[in-house]
């Protein structure tokens, strides 16, 4: 195809997008957020929460791992957690996974949870779950996952919609990671990883490598990550890396296991921002730290 050709095809495909455009009543900001998810598909957030940003500053309280449903769920720094939330006026909350303690982990894991049935533990849920008045938007971590054994007249359960339908304010964002625009060009991504061991080399070994798994154009601004109940940040390839403990004590198993202790508690995010972005120093992370 000649070079005059090639321009004419752009030119008609130009014509057909702005057509599109016009007949959607969509704005160029709105064009051009979507000609830039088709571009980068695996980079583009799956909510945009960036209409919270006031004043250009935005709180953000962050939970992971609350794990409900097992008897070792420490429910006491979940609501301490919330209640700093609200008195904070944060939009919404962010959790980074694992919300129940799973389906049949183990031989023994029966012993470990508080509800036997599947009912009873979505109703147990929606009671003791805080609600602040705020939305909290949860990825499925490997605990959710497991629910997939239990097949109802040959479908597979998936607990975190199951959980969106009893309560309105928990919205399932999606399995394992998401991206989230939490301002105008600030993109946050939550993973909870699907497999790896819960005694990594160093504390911060796994979110590294998460990092340097990201394309050209695909890495967040920020970047949090639950499931290896640890509490580690830094900055690392140019973004803010947080790990975030959990809400739930150390199993007897985990002592056997040799797993590095749990560390209890919550975090507030803080940001500034500058024409959408995060400006210079402009994270604070505020620990919600429990001992006991």
């Amino acid at each position: 195809m000649s070079d005059k050709k090639k321009e004419q095809k752009r030119e008609r495909n130009l014509e057909k997008i702005l057509k599109i455009a016009e007949e959607k009543r969509m704005t160029p900001q709105e064009l051009l957020k979507n000609i830039d998810a088709a571009k980068h598909p695996s980079a583009y957030p799956v909510c945009d929460l960036s209409s919270h940003v006031k004043n250009n500053e935005l709180t953000v309280g962050i939970v992971s791992d609350t794990c409900l449903n097992s008897r070792y769920e420490r429910l006491d720094i979940l609501h301490t957690a919330y209640q700093l939330f609200e008195r904070l006026k944060v939009p919404y909350v962010l959790h980074c996974g694992n919300i129940t303690d799973g389906y049949l982990r183990g031989p023994t894991h029966v012993e470990h949870i508080k509800n036997q049935g599947y009912y009873e533990m979505l109703a147990y849920i929606e009671e003791i779950y805080p609600n602040i008045g705020v939305p909290t938007y949860f990825i499925g971590g490997r605990n959710e996952r497991t629910f997939f054994k239990r097949v109802i007249r040959k479908e597979k359960t998936n607990v975190c919609e199951d959980i969106e339908d009893v309560r309105e304010d928990l919205k399932f964002l999606g399995w394992h990671t998401a991206k989230v625009r939490i301002a105008s060009n600030t993109t946050l991504a939550l993973a909870s990883p699907k497999s790896g061991s819960r005694k990594p080399y160093t504390v911060s070994h796994p979110i590294q490598k998460i990092l340097e798994s990201y394309g050209g154009g695909e890495k967040p601004d920020v970047q949090i990550v639950g499931y290896y109940n640890q509490r580690w940040s830094g900055v690392h390839l140019g973004v803010h890396a947080l790990m975030i403990g959990t809400l739930q004590n150390q199993p007897p198993e985990g002592y056997s296991d040799a797993e590095p202790a749990h560390n209890l508690g919550a975090l507030v995010l803080k940001f500034k921002f500058r024409n959408g972005a995060i400006e210079k120093n402009g994270l604070v992370e505020g620990e919600i730290p429990f001992y006991d």
